[in-house]
């Protein structure tokens, strides 16, 4: 069952439906939801923990004291989920089916009309989209607006003088992120979608404003890092076991020199054994489609 606060009311008036009139948990993401709704509820007594074992405990004392009780644990093992750092993966390769054409849009539309006309449609669905019963398989929505800012920097790309340093770039991310965890630590509710979209605006209506990186060594290591970006993503949580996994490693050095040798060859045979051919048969099959305009695309994304 996917988190969305559909499924997590449902999952919620099963567990007064049970009769439960006490809950204790860790806070954890993926029982945020659940977790709001018991703090709200004048019927449910919420205690939080700080250690699953703290949970237990209390668990026992309410079932010899006779008091319906329910413990919340998001993983019964306590063990790292492998699956936990791509969560995002199945929102990626839905918007890829979408991207592409709004990039085509931008190209023979007035690129900030597609931009800001995507950008509205998207945080319009991302509103509608808890609202709707049954549509916890469209919570895609809810991510729209992340991605249809990168369209919006794209957009703006045209129009716009960067004149921001590039040195500027990175303290200027790492400054974004400070804010929104600062604000994000100030509400109730977990990953507060209308948070997220903001910053995502914020973050693609000024990228454009920033200079290429003009540093020859800095550009290497960025395309390269770019390149096989896709591939450490998907590849880093193998690598990680290799490198540091059970049983550990000889030694933290050891371990660090698995894990880098393990990345780097991993996500460099992904992408030539996967990620470059399937691109350049997505190339052919547009040009073939849209004609041979495209074909500047196809170049630079490979």
């Amino acid at each position: 069952m996917a988190v969305s606060y559909e499924n997590s009311k449902v999952v919620f008036q099963g567990i007064k439906d049970a009769g439960i009139t006490s809950v204790s948990a860790l806070p954890e993401t993926w029982l945020g939801l659940l977790l709001q709704r018991a703090e709200k509820d004048p019927d449910i007594t919420l205690i939080q923990v700080a250690k699953e074992e703290e949970a237990i405990g209390i668990a026992a004392g309410a079932y010899f004291a006779g008091t319906p009780h329910l413990l919340l644990m998001q993983n019964l093992t306590r063990s790292p989920s492998v699956l936990a750092p791509l969560w995002s993966l199945p929102y990626e390769l839905q918007m890829y089916v979408v991207l592409p054409f709004l990039f085509w849009l931008a190209r023979r539309w007035p690129p900030l009309l597609v931009g800001w006309l995507g950008y509205a449609v998207a945080v319009l669905a991302g509103l509608v989209q808890p609202l709707i019963p049954g549509a916890s398989r469209l919570s895609l929505a809810q991510y729209g607006p992340c991605f249809l800012a990168g369209v919006l920097a794209f957009a703006l790309s045209k129009r716009v003088e960067p004149r921001i340093p590039s040195s500027a770039w990175v303290p200027f991310l790492v400054g974004l992120f400070a804010v929104y965890v600062v604000v994000a630590g100030q509400l109730v509710t977990v990953h507060a979608p209308w948070l997220a979209w903001t910053f995502c605006l914020v973050l693609g209506l000024l990228l454009p404003y920033f200079r290429q990186v003009v540093s020859r060594p800095a550009k290497v290591v960025a395309h390269h890092v770019a390149k096989y970006s896709y591939g450490i993503y998907l590849s880093h949580m193998v690598a990680l076991w290799i490198g540091f996994g059970t049983p550990g490693p000889a030694s933290l050095v050891a371990g660090w020199f698995w894990f880098i040798g393990a990345l780097t060859v991993l996500s460099v045979a992904g992408y030539h054994l996967v990620e470059r051919p399937l691109m350049e048969a997505g190339g052919r099959f547009s040009r073939r489609l849209c004609g041979e305009p495209l074909r500047g695309i196809a170049t630079r994304a490979a």
